[in-house]
């Protein structure tokens, strides 16, 4: 009787080392957020506040969660904001006009849809005011969507054409009468 040649699995288990390094690698280099969560390092690792830059209204409970916040948004409308207090609200306005601020803030005004005499401010802060890299990626994605809409912002007010319908997100700052920062911007 003729013996049967075992077979090796030493290609295979080094295959499957290989590709398991592979992924360890991918998700430390383009996944560290992920990387840092799994890890419990995140909160040591980053800053506890927004950096001191001229203009920036972004509270440091934000650090890389605004998309998270905004997807926990209430809807709220002009003439409701006031008597709501802080949280995070959706409100659906008129985009009256929009302006760069001093401090690279997008200042937007925003009217009621039923008394368009009743305003509100919503400020978009610039990338620099966060410490960290999604937000801040958030906040250059809203900005260049505005300025591709309606043309680049100016420190004089710019007025779209037509004053378009928004919804727009952000945290109530100021008793109501203002979103700050701004956490989503739609275009109906």
């Amino acid at each position: 009787m003729a013996k049967k040649k075992r077979r090796s699995f030493a290609p295979i288990f080094w295959l499957v080392i290989v590709l398991i390094l592979a992924a360890a690698a991918w998700l430390h280099t383009y996944r560290r957020s992920n990387w840092d969560q799994l890890f419990s390092r995140h909160a040591s690792t980053a800053a506890t506040s927004a950096p001191a830059a001229t203009g920036c209204y972004v509270p440091a409970s934000l650090d890389g969660h605004a998309l998270d916040k905004s997807k926990q948004a209430a809807f709220a409308t002009v003439e409701q904001l006031p008597s709501l207090g802080s949280g995070v609200y959706r409100i659906q306005a008129r985009l009256v006009s929009y302006s760069l601020a001093p401090g690279k803030d997008y200042n937007l005004v925003l009217a009621s849809l039923t008394n368009p005499a009743l305003t509100i401010t919503a400020q978009l802060p610039a990338a620099a005011c966060v410490s960290n890299q999604d937000d801040g990626a958030l906040y250059d994605e809203l900005r260049e969507d505005i300025n591709l809409r309606f043309g680049t912002a100016t420190t004089a007010a710019v007025h779209p054409p037509g004053s378009p319908t928004v919804i727009v997100t952000g945290i109530s700052q100021h008793g109501g009468h203002s979103l700050s920062p701004v956490l989503d911007f739609r275009v109906q």
